[in-house]
C-alpha cells in the first residue's frame, strides 16, 4: 500500500483501505468472481478486480447503509432514500440471484452523492446451495426492508418469496403437491401452476390494490393474503400492450435474466 492510504476498516480477509477516493481489499475467489459477473449492472458497486496489486477496487461512498454501520436508532433516518430506491434495490438483488451466488451476510449499500445506492462487499458470498439462492437473497432483501423501518415492504416481499420460491420448488419437485396439496396456507398452487403451463416464473410483483385485474395470458396470481397480492409470471408485464403496469400500482420483486 502506498503512504495515502487511509485504514477505514477490517473485513474477512484483512484490512479495508482507502487510496483517495477508491476503496482496497484483499478479496476472496467468489468475491472475485461475483464482480466480474456484475460488471455494469444497475445497483451494483462499479468494483474490479485489478490484478497487478491482487486487491478489489471499489468507489468509495461516504455512506454505507448497513446494520454494521448505521446505529439501530438512526437507520429510520434513511427510510425515505431507501424507498425511492425500491425497484434499483430489488433489481440488484435479482442480478445477484442469476449469478448463482448467494450475499450470506445483511446487505450493504453504498450511498453515492446522488442518492443512488449501490450494492457492494461480497466477501461472504457463496454458491454452495444452488437450490437456496433465490428465497436466500429475497431473505436478506425482505431483512434489510425490516432493519431500516420499511416492515410493511419487508412483508411484502417476504410473502412474495414464499410464494415464489414455493412454485420454484414444486416446478423441480412435483411430488410436492401430493406431499402439501395443492393449496398450502392458502395459496392454490396447482392453480397457479396450472396458469403457469408448470413453468418456473420467470417474473414476481406484488400489489396492495384489491381490485387490480390480473387477467394477462402466462400470468397467475395470489388472492389478497396479508394485505398484498402476488402476481407470477412468464414474461415482463410491460411486454403486454394493454399493460396496466405503471409507478406504485405493481412493485417488481424478481426477475430472471
Amino acid at each position: 500500500m502506498n503512504a495515502h492510504a487511509e485504514i477505514i476498516g477490517k473485513g474477512s480477509m484483512g484490512q479495508v483501505m482507502r487510496i483517495g477516493d477508491t476503496v482496497c481489499k484483499k478479496a476472496s475467489k467468489s468475491e472475485i468472481s461475483i464482480y466480474d459477473l456484475l460488471q455494469g449492472k444497475s445497483g451494483i458497486c462499479p468494483g474490479f478486480y485489478d490484478s497487478s496489486r491482487d486487491l478489489i477496487v471499489t468507489p468509495f461512498y461516504p455512506t454505507v447503509l448497513s446494520i454494521d454501520t448505521v446505529p439501530k436508532d438512526q437507520r429510520q433516518v434513511y427510510s425515505k432514500v431507501i424507498e425511492s430506491n425500491l425497484s434499483r434495490i430489488n433489481l440488484a438483488i435479482s442480478y445477484l440471484i442469476a449469478t448463482g451466488y448467494e450475499y450470506s451476510d445483511p446487505l450493504q449499500w453504498g450511498l453515492d452523492d446522488s442518492g443512488w445506492m449501490h450494492l457492494l462487499d461480497f466477501s461472504n458470498g457463496n454458491n454452495n446451495f444452488p437450490s437456496d439462492v433465490v428465497r436466500n437473497n429475497l431473505f436478506e432483501l425482505s431483512r434489510f426492508y425490516e432493519q431500516f423501518g420499511l416492515t410493511e415492504i419487508s412483508k411484502y416481499v417476504s410473502v412474495t418469496s414464499e410464494v415464489l420460491t414455493n412454485v420454484i420448488s414444486r416446478c423441480d419437485n412435483p411430488f410436492l403437491f401430493e406431499f402439501f396439496g395443492d393449496v398450502f396456507d392458502g395459496v392454490d398452487y396447482r392453480s397457479i401452476d396450472n396458469d403457469l403451463n408448470s413453468q418456473k416464473p420467470r417474473y414476481a410483483y406484488y400489489t396492495t390494490l384489491i381490485g387490480l385485474p390480473i387477467n394477462f395470458t402466462h400470468a397467475s396470481h395470489t388472492d389478497l393474503e396479508l394485505g398484498v397480492k402476488v402476481i407470477l409470471s412468464l414474461e415482463p408485464f410491460f411486454a403486454f400492450p394493454d399493460s396496466i403496469m405503471d409507478t406504485g400500482i405493481l412493485t417488481l420483486v424478481y426477475s430472471q435474466f
